[in-house]
């Protein structure tokens, strides 16, 4: 399974944010300056995999409940989905 798309919205300090991946590639790297949000699409991306802790320090800004992480998911047999996973209790 392969993510395709990223979309961070009211992740830690990113108010809206998406990264298209291509599929058809076997290693994607994200390159960019500081605080470009490098390091918060890694962790979104462990978030939206695993769920996110309920002690989150991503919603410092737009408060926990706002947290939304979605993503585009391409399987090995070409079926998609669009998934998006939100902070709750």
């Amino acid at each position: 399974m392969k993510i395709t798309k990223l979309a961070l919205e009211r992740y830690g300090a990113i108010a809206e944010r998406s990264i298209s991946i291509a599929p058809d590639i076997g290693l994607t790297i994200i390159y960019g300056a500081n605080e470009a949000g490098k390091s918060s699409s890694l962790e979104a991306i462990g978030d939206f995999l695993f769920g996110i802790p309920m002690r989150s320090t991503r919603g410092q800004i737009y408060g926990n409940p706002a947290i939304r992480i979605g993503a585009d998911l391409r399987a090995a047999n070409g079926s998609e989905w669009q998934m998006t996973r939100a902070k709750r209790n």
